[in-house]
């Protein structure tokens, strides 16, 4: 989904960190204060930010498997409308779980996070072994 703010890829260095920082919040201080690290980073978070920010997708059939979409409840970046835009991309099951926290919700929510994926693939991965089985 296209983002309500401009783009951050064709910005100069510091203002991209600058905004990298205020809409993520995800640069550390310890980063933010070393210019090799920075010299090393700004390349990296630049091309993917033109990845996603220039990303189209293609017109095609959903897909025929079930899709789970996966987000912070506080995240400024990725709000539940976002998520639940990824309803079309599917014929399958669709659902959304939002968990506390921002866009990066999931280093403080991780067990939480890797115990809903798991319960998730589980009934389907004990299909496929009761399958290879019986066949």
């Amino acid at each position: 989904m296209p983002g309500a703010e401009p783009d951050l890829h064709p910005l100069p260095d510091k203002e991209f960190i600058n905004e990298i920082d205020r809409r993520y919040g995800g640069v550390p201080g310890e980063l933010l204060g070393s210019p090799d690290m920075l010299a090393l980073l700004i390349p990296v978070l630049r091309a993917e930010m033109a990845a996603l920010e220039t990303f189209q997708p293609s017109k095609r059939a959903a897909l025929p498997c079930p899709i789970s979409a996966f987000g912070g409840a506080q995240d400024p970046v990725v709000p539940r409308s976002h998520l639940e835009g990824w309803r079309d991309q599917t014929d399958g099951l669709f659902r959304v779980r939002v968990f506390p926290g921002g866009h990066f919700y999931m280093n403080s929510q991780l067990d939480a996070l890797l115990g809903d994926i798991t319960a998730t693939l589980i009934p389907t991965l004990n299909s496929h072994e009761q399958t290879a089985v019986t066949a």
